[in-house]
């Protein structure tokens, strides 16, 4: 059983776009892909439903991932499944590779913002 330890690092943009091009992949491992319900932290009344996955990074550390839109559904296209929860449970043991990183402002910030390109079954 995974333990809150385990999960305490999340992907981050500026970390994956430091690395060298064929290290910037993770394997989706379990719990499967699910929503979850974030409040804003600047205002408790509103509410947003993210995407969130675990993953296995190239180095073995395990990490919360929250892809964006594009990359949620880049994994459902080349998978040819949707965004339902049973669905994503077949994302598990799947390798995305984030092919592309660009420069975006997020909130004021301009950030490094992963992009999913492939996803491969990787043993």
């Amino acid at each position: 059983m995974t333990t809150e330890e385990e999960w305490s690092i999340a992907v981050e943009g500026a970390a994956i776009a430091k690395l060298p091009e064929e290290q910037r992949l993770a394997k989706i491992i379990e719990p499967a892909p699910e929503y979850k319900v974030d409040k804003d932290a600047t205002n408790p009344e509103k509410t947003k439903t993210k995407l969130i996955m675990m993953v296995e990074l190239h180095d073995g550390k395990k990490a919360q991932y929250y892809p964006n839109r594009t990359s949620a559904r880049k994994i459902a296209s080349v998978l040819n499944t949707d965004l339902a929860r049973e669905s994503m449970k077949g994302w598990v043991g799947q390798t995305i590779i984030w092919g592309k990183i660009l420069k975006q402002n997020v909130m004021g910030q301009e950030k490094d913002v992963l992009y999913v390109t492939d996803v491969k079954l990787i043993t």
